[in-house]
């Protein structure tokens, strides 16, 4: 069974929900990089983020959401699964116009802060065409204990 897990995605593609599941149903404890990642609505520095991420891939067994490709590394070299969502482009802005309609509904703490911006929206369009060669270099080296699963 595979106890250090690594969710990746573009935003709105489930990673977080996913996770918690996962993390309920195998008793693994679930970590969403982004309540580790930002401090009300400012990024923490990546040295921050890092240290964390250091902290917790040293224990026996984990999930964690979020792409942050400064952590991704460190991350895989310890994971034995990579499951990468993916999911139309439309259907992820949808459910990120949804979440963020929900949090002015119902606001919560911890998580990054809901926003939506062109720039944002623009960041889910082209996340497939500027992320997916990157993150797959980044994973490169890790396919002899990391298994990846695409979603």
């Amino acid at each position: 069974m595979y106890r250090r897990i690594v969710i990746l995605g573009m935003p709105g593609s489930g990673k977080s929900t996913l996770c918690a599941k996962l993390g309920k149903a195998f008793h693994i404890p679930a970590y969403h990089l982004d309540r580790y990642a930002w401090e009300g609505d400012t990024l923490v520095p990546a040295e921050v983020l890092q240290r964390h991420v250091i902290e917790i891939v040293k224990t026996d067994a984990w999930i964690m959401d979020g792409t942050y490709e400064g952590t991704l590394d460190e991350r895989l070299a310890r994971a034995d699964l990579l499951i990468w969502l993916t999911d139309s482009r439309w259907r992820c802005i949808l459910r990120v116009i949804r979440r963020y309609v929900m949090s002015k509904i119902h606001p919560q703490t911890g998580d990054n802060p809901d926003i939506i911006s062109w720039e944002f929206i623009r960041y889910i369009w082209q996340y497939e065409r500027h992320k997916t060669a990157r993150l797959l270099c980044i994973y490169q080296p890790h396919t002899d204990h990391c298994e990846l699963w695409r979603r």
